[in-house]
């Protein structure tokens, strides 16, 4: 009966003498004063139990362990086999109408026959449905790159022809070099203004060429726009790497040597969805993706798990 009346009293005095939250590695003080009360003079009664501080003091320390690794992320292994990452884009519903471009310069060689000429926002296969344009990029860390998917040193060539740039959406590695080509006989004024390269405004005569030597790759693509002929309008893709594609006529794409049975970031992007592209469904399941991004691993031992069949509501663009 002693020592429950006892325990009582302990709790009865911290209850009255503790009026906040006290760390666990103070409680060895609390049970030295407690027993004798808030004053000072009971406390220095108690007997202090070396054996009790030290199992607290020890399992204190296993907690602060257990929680650590608890907390601490595991070492992602890097990979070591590479796929294909297959696809295509398809449009659902009725593809929307492209703005009206007002040629009002040099029409004999920009509009000759007096057409009426639009813009390639949107390009839709009609048999297919397939969206061409769509950028897909692959972000990894550096040391899991696949040493044929990077350091490519080619000349690659940016052409533009009766006031169109002939690739409207364009990509490359940042250790390659532009050719910019004016296959007309008139003047283009060629304006890129990329994030993290060297902006350019040059101009280039009818019949010549120019290059643009980048430094470093884009997290997006930037426009290219041509001072002399407003309507003309492009994008340039430059990444540091060649994990990226530029999805064809009928919508389809596809990457090469991407790494396989680790989780990798795939990010869509289209000119009319710049923060990112939402899908209603990939491979027939719908979903949601966060600014275009979402996460996927590769299987290395089956290709057909490597492939996205990703579909676009009409009204996204």
């Amino acid at each position: 009966m002693a020592s429950i009346h006892r325990s009582t009293f302990i709790a009865s005095r911290i209850k009255g003498c503790v009026m906040k939250r006290i760390p666990l590695l103070t409680i060895v003080l609390i049970t030295a004063w407690v027993s004798g009360g808030c004053d000072t003079e009971v406390a220095r009664q108690v007997v202090p139990r070396p054996g009790r501080v030290l199992a607290i003091r020890e399992a204190l320390r296993g907690d602060e362990e257990a929680a650590t690794s608890e907390t601490t992320e595991p070492v992602m292994q890097k990979p070591t086999e590479f796929v294909t990452l297959r696809g295509q884009f398809k449009m659902q519903g009725t593809p929307p109408a492209n703005p009206v471009l007002s040629v009002t310069k040099d029409t004999a060689v920009c509009n000759p026959n007096n057409v009426t000429i639009h813009a390639t926002q949107v390009v839709v296969d009609p048999q297919s449905q397939g969206i061409k344009n769509m950028v897909v990029m692959i972000e990894v860390p550096d040391d899991w790159v696949h040493p044929d998917a990077k350091g490519a040193t080619d000349e690659v060539k940016f052409d533009q022809k009766a006031c169109e740039f002939v690739d409207h959406v364009f990509g490359m590695q940042a250790t390659e070099t532009l050719e910019i080509l004016n296959s007309d006989p008139i003047a283009h004024n060629t304006k890129m203004e990329p994030r993290r390269n060297t902006a350019s405004n040059v101009n280039v005569p009818g019949g010549t060429s120019t290059t643009y030597k980048p430094t470093a790759g884009e997290k997006d693509p930037f426009e290219v726009t041509c001072s002399i002929h407003p309507w003309m309008k492009a994008y340039i893709l430059i990444r540091s790497n060649g994990y990226y594609a530029i999805s064809g006529d009928d919508g389809s794409f596809e990457i090469a040597n991407v790494p396989a049975g680790a989780p990798i970031q795939v990010r869509v992007w289209h000119e009319t969805q710049p923060s990112g592209v939402s899908p209603e469904t990939v491979n027939g399941e719908p979903v949601s993706w966060r600014k275009g991004e979402f996460t996927m691993t590769l299987d290395p031992t089956d290709e057909s798990k490597n492939e996205l069949a990703v579909v676009v509501d009409a009204s996204k663009f």
